[in-house]
Parts: C-alpha cells; structure tokens; sequence
C-alpha cells in the first residue's frame, strides 16, 4: 500500500511539472512577434539624383501601426521610437500589414505564431513616395 502510495504521488508530481508555467513567459497559448521596421523613401519628395543630393536613407518609423489578422479579427500594435515593434498573439497564423504603407519590400506577409514562440522579423516598406519628376 504504501508503495503504490509513493508511484501515485510520483506520477501527479511529474504531470505537474508539464503544466507549471514559468513567472514572465508567455501566457498559455499564445506567443511573441518583435523585430524593426524601416521604410523608405524617407521624406515627402526624395531630390533627384542629378541635384547633386543624396536621396535620404530608409529610416525606422515612430508610431506605425502594424495589423496581424487572422479569421476577421485584427489585432494591432505600432512602432517606437526606434522603428521596434513586440506584439502577443494567440497562436495562429496572422496576415500582415501596414495601414497607408504601398508593399512590403522585405519581410513575409504572413506569419504562423506557435505556443511559447518567440518570433523576431524585421520589414523594410516603401512608402510610395516618389521624386517629383
């Protein structure tokens, strides 16, 4: 009796062990997406390259909102200072996008989001700005 006692109690502390989540991590079921974003061209009209101007670099965007919708629910997050972006998502896979922003220049436009993951992709985006000609 008092060996089957000690299994039993062996057997539910190790299935407590699989269900303990640690302080700070994901909350159950969902994970993590964060990288950078720049966009380019930088500026209202970029000069062109005959004025003797350098045309402006790509530059991270403050406050740019950045949808992930999945099954017509979207669910947003926006840039900091930096261009960085962090978002928790239920697990999933999210289209992305970028509201006022032409296309994605580099980055996918969809993302699958595992349980626990952490996820980091960066995007480069054109702006559709263009030199005024």
């Amino acid at each position: 009796m008092k060996r089957g006692l000690v299994i039993l109690l062996l057997l539910l502390a190790c299935a407590a062990c699989g269900a303990y989540r640690f302080p700070g991590g994901h909350p159950e079921g969902t994970g993590t997406v964060t990288g950078s974003v720049t966009v380019t061209p930088c500026s209202p009209v970029e000069p062109a390259p005959n004025q003797g101007i350098a045309p402006c670099k790509s530059r991270p965007p403050a406050g740019l909102e950045i949808d992930f919708s999945s099954n017509g629910t979207v669910t947003s997050t926006k840039t900091d200072a930096n261009g960085r972006y962090t978002i928790t998502l239920p697990a999933g896979t999210y289209k992305v996008g970028f509201p006022g922003i032409m296309r994605i220049i580099s980055g996918p436009a969809a993302v699958t989001v595992k349980e626990n993951q952490t996820l980091s992709i960066d995007y480069v985006l054109d702006s559709g700005i263009r030199t005024a000609q």
